[in-house]
């Protein structure tokens, strides 16, 4: 054997030495993809919101109990996770008058001017969990059978205590036509559901009904990653 033949030879078993050290390029490239979509499904169990639909009517002293004692702690403690969808309307009536409509409420015209107005303040503030916290405000301060304040004194003092700017917008959404198409559509909506009774509250994405209990409870049972409010 030549020299030279047995310094090829002593390279090439040099480089298949090396070739040998690396990396499988070949499973790096298939774990890359892996790792990235077990991170994308982390980052949507932690981000996916739990839907919550209410169905009510804003004198309606079952609606009033449920806004204050369940609904409102449930969005303060866990805002980030749900999703809340209001439906104001209840057991009343629509018909179509001189081109917009006119409604009969369960406990009277005054409960149609405050589904009115929590119609418009979802309309105005655009922001699901806020409009919710804003309405338990006016909840909390417009039972009728308490004799509390008229709606335009809660809407404005809850518009000061929350620091929102459309009072204006929201009062003059309630008591035009704008007000009356909003409250027209969540009719619609109700009467597709058909709901026995109000408050009507669906929540999860197999629209659990929620009849009694703890609704933030409830809530966290449907949250895949448990935030530590609901770790107890």
């Amino acid at each position: 054997m030549t020299k030279a033949l047995i310094v090829l030879l002593g390279i090439l078993f040099y480089l298949i030495q090396i070739l040998q050290a690396l990396p499988d390029l070949n499973n790096h490239r298939t774990a890359k993809p892996e790792t990235l979509q077990s991170k994308v499904a982390q980052h949507d169990l932690v981000t996916k919101k739990v839907p919550i639909k209410i169905y009510y009517e804003t004198l309606c002293p079952a609606s009033v109990d449920f806004f204050i004692n369940d609904l409102g702690p449930a969005v303060e403690l866990l805002e980030p996770h749900i999703n809340v969808l209001l439906v104001p309307y209840g057991h009343a009536e629509t018909w179509p008058s001189r081109g917009s409509y006119k409604f009969n409420c369960q406990h009277g015209s005054d409960e149609c001017h405050g589904n009115r107005i929590h119609a418009c303040a979802i309309h105005e503030i655009q922001n699901n969990s806020r409009a919710a916290i804003f309405n338990v405000c006016l909840m909390t301060h417009t039972l009728r059978r308490d004799n509390r304040m008229d709606f335009f004194t809660a809407l404005n003092l809850c518009g000061n205590q929350m620091s929102v700017n459309s009072i204006s917008e929201i009062w003059n959404c309630a008591v035009t036509s704008r007000g009356a198409l909003l409250l027209k559509n969540y009719g619609e909506e109700t009467k597709r559901v058909r709901p026995r009774y109000v408050p009507h509250v669906t929540y999860g994405e197999e629209n659990q009904i929620f009849y009694s209990g703890n609704l933030t409870a409830a809530i966290c049972d449907q949250i895949k990653i448990k935030p530590q409010v609901c770790q107890y």
